[in-house]
């Protein structure tokens, strides 16, 4: 389980590094990236560096804006990491700016997975602590390991599978059903100190999302 955890904080070092040298040789803050997944295939996807200009962390719906926008590439429903984990989706822009909506919003669902498990649940906040997160309708026979890393899962184009987002602490309380359960996540990034971010721009998102919403509408 270490290896998981090493490997996703690996890829986002790997990511930042590329982006200083692609910033001394080129001027840009674009750079080219390569993320392999579970399934081992590469995808190329391009990153934004950008500077966090505004965050809020004690409210019950936090906000974060960040000084990249439409000019720079950023649209909305992109993902958004920082050099420890992943921070939040974005949820619109305007010529220079962004606002994200982060992990610490009650609005924000992210699509987790335990470590290498296939099995996976949907984080969510819960407005009490903002270093911590809860991972919901997780399989009751579904094993876990304090300590163990949560990555997201790769079942969106927003974020490519096996990004950290946090460690298991602890389970939580049943609930009404008891066919699943619900852990307690310790979240990797540090929200009351986030500087910079870098905003994640796959090209086949697009591709995805129109083809699964021209399906959806045969269902109806």
């Amino acid at each position: 389980m270490d290896l998981m955890r090493k490997n996703g904080e690996l890829n986002l070092r790997l990511s930042t590094l590329n982006e200083k040298l692609n910033t001394l040789l080129a001027g840009t803050v674009r750079f080219k990236a390569y993320i392999q997944d579970s399934t081992h295939t590469q995808e190329s996807i391009e990153s934004v560096l950008a500077t966090v200009v505004n965050n809020s962390v004690t409210q019950l719906t936090n906000y974060i804006t960040i000084n990249k926008g439409r000019t720079d590439g950023v649209l909305p429903d992109m993902g958004v990491v920082s050099e420890k984990g992943v921070v939040g989706i974005v949820t619109s822009v305007s010529s220079h700016f962004a606002i994200v909506l982060p992990i610490l919003n009650p609005k924000s669902k992210l699509s987790c997975k335990i470590g290498t498990s296939e099995f996976f649940g949907t984080l969510k906040w819960d407005g009490k602590d903002i270093s911590h997160a809860n991972l919901t309708e997780l399989p009751r026979h579904v094993h876990y390991t304090k300590g163990e890393p949560v990555v997201t899962s790769g079942y969106s184009a927003i974020f490519p599978a096996n990004y950290i987002v946090g460690t298991v602490e602890s389970l939580n309380k049943k609930g009404n059903d008891d066919n699943f359960y619900s852990l307690r996540i310790q979240l990797a990034t540090t929200f009351e100190s986030l500087g910079h971010v870098r905003v994640i721009i796959n090209h086949k998102q697009m591709e995805q999302k129109m083809l699964e919403k021209e399906d959806y509408k045969n269902d109806k």
